[in-house]
């Protein structure tokens, strides 16, 4: 089987907001499988990892604590979870926030942190697109995908992401 949870991640963040993950400080809000694979996927292109869970021991198989500014957070918890203020507290103010909650009205990441933001829909677009990559060996049509889920979701067209000036 195949996991497109890690690569449909890392393709979501290139599309979204051209981020350079070498070197990037990124914290992973989770530990479930989701966000397993997305440190895994994210750390093989060079980014250093920490996580924070209520599961420490799953977490801490992710990466350490956090222990400098995050540019960027991956929140793969659920919508009403608590983070606890110090962790968010090593969250650059201009940090690019990704929730891969699809379309999710509330987000465990308080609203007044980081800069840009995106739901999980285009991670879901880029883990489609390697769904039907690997089913059909054919390229996805990727424009066509974006409008199906812009219409399933109730949007005249397409949006990428909520952003405020860095």
């Amino acid at each position: 089987g195949h996991n497109t949870d890690g690569e449909g991640c890392a393709r979501a963040l290139t599309d979204l907001w051209r981020t350079a993950l070498d070197g990037a400080d990124v914290l992973v809000l989770g530990a479930g499988p989701a966000a397993r694979a997305i440190g895994l996927s994210l750390r093989s292109r060079g980014a250093r990892i920490s996580c924070w869970s209520r599961r420490e021991a799953q977490a801490a198989a992710i990466g350490p604590l956090p222990a400098r500014r995050a540019t960027l957070v991956i929140s793969a918890l659920p919508p009403d979870a608590k983070v606890p203020d110090d962790v968010i507290a090593t969250v650059d103010p201009r940090a690019d926030i990704l929730d891969v909650n699809y379309g999710a009205a509330r987000s465990p990441v308080p609203s007044n942190v980081g800069a840009r933001r995106s739901d999980g829909m285009p991670m879901l677009l880029y883990q489609g697109a390697l769904a039907f990559e690997w089913w059909t060996g054919m390229a996805a049509p990727l424009d066509a995908m974006r409008i199906a889920l812009a219409r399933a979701k109730g949007r005249a067209e397409p949006t990428r992401t909520e952003n405020r000036p860095r």
